[in-house]
């Protein structure tokens, strides 16, 4: 049997040593690609909303982490 790389586990990656090397490069390619995809509709959002749309992704990694 064996054992691959990584695993995905409710949007999080685990790698065999802990690091989240994985899941840090994941989530950035993740922020980086939505805030880009938000700057047609600049204009009309604020930053507390374009946070929002980030921020609920590095949340969501930190409250899972901690159960």
């Amino acid at each position: 049997m064996q054992f691959a790389d990584y695993v995905k586990l409710l949007r999080v990656m685990l790698d065999l040593t802990l690091s989240f090397d994985k899941h840090i490069v994941d989530v950035s390619r993740f922020c980086h690609y939505h805030i880009h995809a938000l700057h047609p509709i600049q204009p009309l959002l604020t930053l507390a909303m374009a946070a929002a749309v980030v921020g609920s992704r590095l949340g969501y990694c930190n409250s899972v982490l901690s159960v």
